[in-house]
């Protein structure tokens, strides 16, 4: 998912005068010239990593060079500084809601200790970055794992969406800490 900045605002903008109109954008690119208008408007505030990736080649050279990071494909991670607050939420044309989602690696879950601080704070102070999830209760938050000790069914690079503060069931799939320290994703069964 990408943010549509003001930047990306202004490059669209500046392709639709270089090109003539949004009409010939959606041409060349396959995205509707109301798709674009809603881009442009704010009506729309995130874009799907396949209208990124059929956008970018007609604005590339409109965009300000220190954004040469968002080229399609590089995997894009929004960052805590794309949004106003920590809770944003953006909605959608079709009325969905996508939400920021403070995202921890395994070493950081391990230092949370409930007794000590709520889970809201702890994720407030050491979530690095946030990924957009669509419809999802401000209480989740996700998991990012990184090497290979939880293939084939986690690779590396996976993001785990995490229910906080849920009950889990007999063969529900879950987060636990062990008495080590360590941060597993496992399949729940009560001994």
């Amino acid at each position: 998912m990408v943010k549509v900045t003001e930047k990306i605002k202004a490059a669209i903008r500046e392709a639709e005068e270089n090109l003539g109109s949004l009409v010939e954008i959606e041409r060349r690119s396959k995205i509707s010239h109301s798709q674009l208008s809603r881009y442009l408007s704010g009506y729309t505030q995130v874009m799907n990593d396949a209208t990124w990736a059929a956008l970018y080649p007609h604005i590339k050279d409109y965009l300000p060079p220190e954004m040469a990071h968002m080229i399609p494909g590089n995997n894009q991670v929004m960052l805590k500084s794309d949004f106003d607050h920590p809770d944003a939420e953006v909605k959608s044309a079709n009325g969905r809601k996508f939400r920021a989602v403070p995202v921890l690696s395994f070493a950081q879950a391990a230092g949370f200790e409930p007794a000590l601080e709520p889970l809201c704070d702890y994720l407030r102070e050491h979530s690095d970055h946030q990924q957009m999830f669509v419809d999802v209760p401000d209480t989740y938050f996700a998991l990012e794992v990184n090497g290979d000790s939880m293939s084939p069914d986690y690779p590396s690079g996976s993001i785990a969406l995490v229910a906080a503060g849920e009950f889990p069931e007999r063969g529900d799939i879950v987060v636990a800490k062990l008495a080590t320290g360590q941060v597993v994703i496992k399949e729940y069964h009560r001994k």
